[in-house]
């Protein structure tokens, strides 16, 4: 299986598309492993011409998992992803990142500039002011964690149906859960990604020097991440679009995809007319 050995953890990753074409980064979620992208979007942005670099976030998946009682922050994942890039030989991407993976995104830009061609935060936030506080959410979102298959999985579920799946049958739910459970189940790495969300520092400052060309999208009807955190990215940001969505929660529906792919491929091209300009 494919892992690179940074200097402090096991990464693992994919590639998909032609690896001549401009990397693309996708970072997943909190508690999200790396098949959380779903494969049509997938494969709108391979013909799009890009190669897609996919990976398991410290302490979920396929990656090193953390002991009891160790601690992170954002910007120690964000140094992952900048070690991915090392170990795969790529001095700079494009990064798309959604939830607490718009928080890894956001910190890499910060902290390694130059290796950030493009920017595109879904549904994130500058800093955890911008967590949902509906109550029912956190009641279900800190339940204890299932110990055994069935109820884990129905766990997963009540816990994913809070972001929005409407547009998901209950078969293909029900599949993806199945699939996730058995490909790693550590609900503990899940719940030392939460705390690193929760402790990390606001990125408002940083987001501010940002100088790549930034999308940000956001639904209207995110229960986990109030809209005001997309609309404090982008507007941290110097020049960034933001893109809202009426009836998007925090799930990338498929009805979107298309739109989200024409988002991230034109925020692309804003970088690549940027540096064709200054060659």
């Amino acid at each position: 299986m494919p892992h690179v050995q940074t200097p402090s953890l096991r990464l693992y990753y994919e590639l998909e598309g032609d690896p001549a074409a401009p990397p693309l980064v996708l970072i997943a979620g909190q508690g999200a492993q790396l098949t959380s992208w779903h494969p049509e979007l997938r494969h709108l942005l391979i013909e799009q011409g890009f190669q897609l670099i996919l990976f398991d976030n410290r302490d979920v998946g396929l990656s090193t998992k953390w002991q009891s009682g160790s601690h992170y922050e954002i910007s120690d994942m964000a140094n992952d992803v900048a070690e991915l890039l090392d170990a795969l030989e790529i001095d700079a991407a494009h990064v798309v990142g959604q939830s607490m993976g718009g928080m890894v995104a956001q910190q890499l830009t910060i902290d390694h500039p130059m290796r950030v061609l493009s920017l595109c935060s879904i549904y994130s936030a500058p800093s955890i002011e911008h967590l949902g506080d509906d109550p029912e959410v956190w009641a279900i979102r800190e339940q204890e964690p299932a110990t055994e298959r069935e109820s884990a999985i129905a766990q997963y579920i009540e816990r994913e149906s809070l972001c929005g799946l409407a547009e998901y049958t209950p078969e293909w739910i029900r599949a993806h859960a199945e699939a996730t459970y058995d490909r790693c189940y550590c609900p503990e790495g899940a719940d030392r990604q939460m705390a690193a969300v929760r402790s990390s520092p606001d990125r408002t400052l940083g987001l501010r020097q940002v100088n790549v060309p930034t999308a940000v999208l956001h639904g209207l009807a995110d229960r986990l991440i109030d809209t005001s955190g997309g609309y404090a990215t982008a507007l941290a940001v110097p020049g960034a679009e933001l893109h809202t969505y009426a009836d998007m929660g925090h799930q990338l529906v498929p009805s979107l995809f298309g739109d989200y792919v024409r988002v991230i491929t034109r925020n692309i091209s804003r970088a690549q007319e940027r540096v064709h300009t200054h060659a």
